[in-house]
């Protein structure tokens, strides 16, 4: 595929326990068919790619090998299915309600040429929306992927404006389970550190001492 590839500047990493967050700069993707942009996802940092999320005929995140997303399949005799705007706090793991799938993308078939078949977030064609899932919404998308081996599960916050939002949407932040196999909650961060706790603390008790010592002056 070609296509400009997006790097996010700001990447803050918060880790606590089994749970690993990244704030991605909250930025646009934009494109179109003839220019389509895309942003290498990579959930763990280790250099391998997870999903390619993509701004072009439709906007969409591509999986990578059997990496998938949590969808909603489209009926048969249609390819494809609508990846699922999930509410704060909803499961994702190995274990879906009825209908629901894990989707993973693969090649379209009988067609002389390398097309992906994917989820999708929504597609404009023709001048129209169509797949509105998440159209005016600022949701959550189900990952699963691979570490290893083992597969983890975590999300992406997505945004996708009501209005003039063709091909396209913002990137907000995601998280994962460190733990194989172990779900997380759409929106679940690390909780406060223990460091953030005792530097906290610690502030606290530097103002005591210089409230105290202050008022021994005002004594004397």
């Amino acid at each position: 595929m070609s296509g400009l590839i997006l790097t996010a500047f700001t990447s803050t990493v918060h880790a606590q326990g089994n749970f690993v967050y990244r704030d991605l700069g909250s930025f646009w993707m934009l494109g179109d068919g003839n220019f389509p942009v895309r942003y290498n996802l990579d959930f763990n940092e280790d250099g391998h790619t997870d999903f390619i999320i993509e701004a072009g005929e439709s906007f969409r995140p591509i999986g990578t090998g059997a990496n998938a997303v949590y969808s909603y399949p489209e009926p048969p005799g249609d390819l494809g299915a609508n990846a699922l705007p999930l509410e704060f706090g909803q499961s994702i793991g190995p274990n879906l309600p009825p209908g629901d799938v894990w989707f993973e993308t693969y090649q379209a078939p009988n067609v002389p040429f390398p097309y992906l078949i994917s989820s999708v977030f929504h597609t404009v064609l023709g001048g129209g929306m169509i797949g509105p899932w998440f159209r005016g919404t600022t949701a959550y998308m189900g990952a699963q992927f691979d570490i290893d081996g083992a597969l983890h599960y975590g999300w992406l916050r997505i945004e996708v404006p009501e209005v003039n939002a063709p091909n396209g949407g913002i990137i907000h932040d995601m998280a994962y389970n460190t733990i194989p196999g172990m779900p997380i909650l759409a929106g679940q961060v690390p909780e406060p550190s223990t460091w953030a706790l005792l530097v906290a603390g610690g502030s606290f008790l530097w103002w005591r001492r210089l409230r105290a010592a202050n008022f021994q002056i005002e004594r004397d």
